[in-house]
């Protein structure tokens, strides 16, 4: 499935054509996803001292384990939590 700009294509649609515009209206919308990235949590998850990663759009955490913050960014292109959509840039948290 495609997101589109439904008012944008109405005003491609002369007035007139009254059935055209109709079934824009009437189209299905759905959600654009969120964009987020993972961030590393290095004082941990708050419940553990272990490297932990967090979404940065709900800011769910888990525990990194065995892997690397790159691991995570190249094999977890969504968060399990939100459904953001992750980008593979590589980003520090330090706070």
């Amino acid at each position: 499935m495609r997101l589109g700009d439904l008012d944008a294509l109405l005003k491609l649609v002369p007035p007139e054509e009254i059935v055209a515009r109709m079934a824009i209206m009437n189209a299905p919308t759905v959600e654009a996803r969120p964009t987020g990235e993972w961030n590393e949590v290095e004082e941990g998850c708050g419940w553990t001292e272990i490297l932990c990663a967090e979404c940065s759009v709900c800011k769910s955490t888990f525990v990194l384990g065995e892997m690397t913050i790159d691991d995570v960014r190249d094999n977890f292109k969504f968060c399990s939590n939100c459904g953001a959509k992750m980008k593979g840039e590589k980003v520090r948290k330090n706070e």
